[in-house]
């Protein structure tokens, strides 16, 4: 797989340059990813569709960073992570079984969960 990184700032004519590689790639018959801040991504798409004269493309994927890495993430299939209900009540199981052993804290603590 071959990637070409385009890096740049926002300045309208750094834009104007990326936007041209982008058209180059997808004539070449690759896909295309922007990764841009969250708040951009909607006017980014609409941009790169306006320049390109395009109504709409398959091969091109504008996406933040939390986006992108919530794709990576479910491609991988990582495990569940705990709700935060779920850890709360993981937390007060073990301070239950520990109380004991809590020094400062443990048995005022304890009473207060129950």
């Amino acid at each position: 797989m071959k990637i070409n990184l385009v890096v740049g700032d926002n300045s309208l004519d750094v834009v104007d340059t990326q936007i041209q590689v982008i058209g180059q790639g997808l004539k070449q018959g690759r896909k295309q990813l922007i990764i841009v801040p969250d708040r951009f991504a909607l006017s980014m798409e609409n941009l790169v569709l306006q320049k390109l004269n395009l109504t709409a493309s398959f091969d091109i994927d504008v996406v933040s960073f939390a986006r992108l890495s919530s794709k990576v993430i479910s491609r991988i299939q990582a495990p569940q992570v705990l709700s935060s209900l779920g850890a709360t009540m993981v937390i007060e199981m073990l301070l239950l079984q520990h109380e004991k052993e809590l020094v400062c804290f443990g048995s005022c603590f304890c009473k207060c969960v129950i």
